[in-house]
């Protein structure tokens, strides 16, 4: 899921910065009437569990009077697909819900971005993981063993720092005839018995 997309715990940083944010009511209750009309009974439902609202009238004030706070307005840009700035007012361009449309609602109304977007972390490269392959420990010895040997007779050490993971896995698979390794298990096992030993 996008980082922009947020979910209950990352609205509810919106709470503290309650309150009513409509520059243009007429427009907000328009907007809010329109995007609501779309809704099935569940889409409300888990709206107001992402606003934290006890129920889903809690949005009444809002379609009705066009009173709208910054939690309100994200949930509804969010659930509808558009800008949360074109719920305040007619005269911004209605971009989608984005990233960016949402970055520059929190600068309009000077909330600090990274209270509320999540920073997009990199995710582990499953192919060379070794954490889900169990291993007994005996064999876990040897490889070490195995590892242990390979930096030890290598020139230049620093070169195992600057590989990336699928060099060092190129190398290790070039290596899997003379020192008699298994082709996935014992390979994995050995990328990860060296990083730890980089590590350490």
């Amino acid at each position: 899921m996008n980082n922009f997309y947020l979910n209950k715990a990352k609205m509810a940083s919106l709470e503290k910065h309650k309150r009513e944010i409509s520059e243009n009511i007429p427009h907000t209750i328009r907007a809010v009437k329109e995007i609501y009309s779309k809704m099935t009974k569940t889409q409300k439902e888990e709206m107001k569990e992402l606003a934290g609202y006890p129920k889903v009238s809690s949005f009444t004030p809002a379609r009705n009077f066009g009173q709208i706070d910054p939690l309100c307005t994200v949930v509804l840009s969010q659930t509808g697909g558009i800008s949360p700035l074109c719920l305040i007012n007619d005269t911004f361009e209605d971009t989608g819900y984005n990233e960016k449309s949402l970055r520059d609602f929190l600068a309009y109304f000077k909330i600090p971005a990274e209270d509320i977007i999540s920073p997009v972390l990199p995710q582990p490269n499953k192919s060379v993981s070794a954490e889900s392959i169990p291993v007994p420990i005996i064999e876990f010895e040897r490889l070490k063993e195995f590892a242990v040997n390979k930096i030890n007779a290598s020139d230049d050490i620093e070169l195992y720092h600057k590989l990336k993971d699928e060099d060092i896995l190129e190398q290790l698979s070039s290596m899997q005839k003379k020192d008699n390794l298994h082709r996935t298990t014992d390979t994995y096992c050995a990328l990860l018995v060296i990083k730890m030993i980089l590590l350490n």
